[in-house]
């Protein structure tokens, strides 16, 4: 089971990440807007940006830079 605290991941990034990623935000092309998306979860699209932009990032940061960091200090 995927644990938001393991990546440093609030609930609202967590639950904006899932929707994008269901609604195929990510898909190419995307199947959803930032619009809809934040029309689902009762927020602006500049929300939306603000919360999957800071989500990839601290999934960015717990994965492949800290993977890096554990490889070049073992």
């Amino acid at each position: 089971m995927f644990n938001s605290r393991e990546y440093n991941l609030t609930d609202k990034q967590h639950e904006a990440l899932a929707l994008a990623y269901t609604e195929g935000y990510f898909d190419k092309p995307r199947n959803t807007t930032l619009e809809a998306l934040g029309e689902s979860l009762g927020i602006t699209q500049e929300a939306v940006i603000a919360r999957l932009r800071n989500g990839e990032k601290n999934i960015l940061e717990n994965t492949i830079v800290h993977s890096a960091n554990s490889e070049s200090n073992p």
